[in-house]
């Protein structure tokens, strides 16, 4: 059924032939994540592409801060996960990037070395990893656009259209450094929101 729905993801994702997405997605393996379960990226041979089947992810960096500093101040989220996304953790060594569940999770995993060797058995498969990149590349693009160009109040009206009712789910403290603002400044942005809706 997981792989059901990953094959049919790829399909509108990608003009490929069904043959060729059918083998890619068998080597996706599944994987559940409990509440508040990490994961951390992995070292260079353990590299894998991910699909987001259901719950919310988040993925963040460790700040180094001074031990008496808040611990909520010690996160810098880089990305929220909401299903039927792909994406790849970053390596950094030491590992200072995790991922953590918000929401209990499931994802299917494949490993690049799996890949690679199907590559040698059937050369479409590149295309596929060809249309992810460029879908990876677009959503960083858009995100960058966002926190760069559009002010605090816009940004997160566009989130909460993007997140949905995921975004209830979401501690304000990730939410706000998501959206690089201060907290304060979040909760501001959301009563004015609530008064306005009122009016």
């Amino acid at each position: 059924m997981e792989r059901k729905i990953l094959i049919q993801t790829i399909d509108q994702l990608s003009h490929t032939d069904k043959d060729t997405i059918t083998l890619f997605a068998s080597i996706f393996q599944l994987k559940q994540l409990e509440k508040n379960q990490q994961l951390s990226c992995q070292q260079p041979e353990d590299r894998s592409i991910y699909y987001h089947l259901d719950g919310l992810l988040h993925l963040y960096q460790k700040n180094k801060r001074p031990q008496h500093t808040p611990i909520k101040t010690k996160i810098n989220t880089l990305d929220i996960y909401q299903p039927n996304q792909f994406f790849t953790l970053p390596h950094t060594t030491p590992s200072t990037i995790q991922l953590k569940a918000i929401r209990p999770s499931q994802l299917l995993v494949a490993k690049y070395y799996k890949i690679q060797q199907l590559m040698k058995e059937n050369s479409n498969i590149f295309d596929i990893l060809a249309i992810l990149q460029e879908q990876w590349q677009q959503q960083q693009n858009e995100r960058i656009a966002l926190l760069t160009t559009t002010p605090a109040k816009k940004r997160y009206q566009v989130l909460t259209q993007t997140l949905g009712t995921h975004l209830y789910h979401i501690p304000k403290y990730l939410l706000a450094s998501y959206l690089a603002i201060s907290r304060k400044q979040l909760q501001r942005i959301i009563y004015q929101q609530l008064f306005t809706e009122k009016t």
